[in-house]
């Protein structure tokens, strides 16, 4: 199960409710479970946790984002386009994601695509050295988006 919390502004209720439309009431794994409040936003599963924080400006990705489809994804997707219409730095931390599937690199690689439409987004990513997979992803990523700041540590 899949619930989205919103600790937000009405900008993030109204972009994830009307960004999904039908598909959320179709995706059987989601429950409409969205609260506004002022502080965050999250999608949060038992296998994976993606947070929005507005005053760092910053996506975080941890655990397992091992969905199926891209209409499971939408969520995030909205999540993350959302974020980065919001400002003019974001920065996308994976150094806690652990496994992402190729549906989950195509939803990054479309997020990527939306940015360059935004050419005064100045976007971060962070992840571990150690880790190789990270590493391709992304450096991937920047090659899609050649201003994007790799930090990887």
């Amino acid at each position: 199960m899949v619930t989205i919390s919103v600790e937000h502004d009405k900008w993030a209720k109204e972009s994830i409710i009307s960004g999904m439309g039908e598909r959320f009431a179709e995706i059987p794994t989601l429950t409409n479970s969205i609260s506004l409040g002022e502080k965050y936003m999250e999608i949060k599963t038992d296998d994976y946790h993606i947070t929005y924080q507005p005053d760092s400006a910053s996506v975080i990705c941890k655990g397992s984002l091992l969905l199926s489809s891209a209409e499971e994804y939408m969520p995030i997707l909205q999540l993350l386009n959302g974020a980065a219409e919001q400002h003019n730095t974001l920065t996308l931390d994976v150094k806690e994601l652990e496994f992402l599937n190729s549906s989950g690199i195509n939803m990054f690689t479309k997020f990527v695509i939306n940015v360059r439409k935004k050419p005064d987004l100045e976007m971060t990513a962070r992840g571990y050295q150690e880790i190789p997979w990270q590493v391709r992803f992304l450096k991937n990523l920047q090659r899609l988006l050649p201003t994007l700041e790799l930090e990887l540590e």
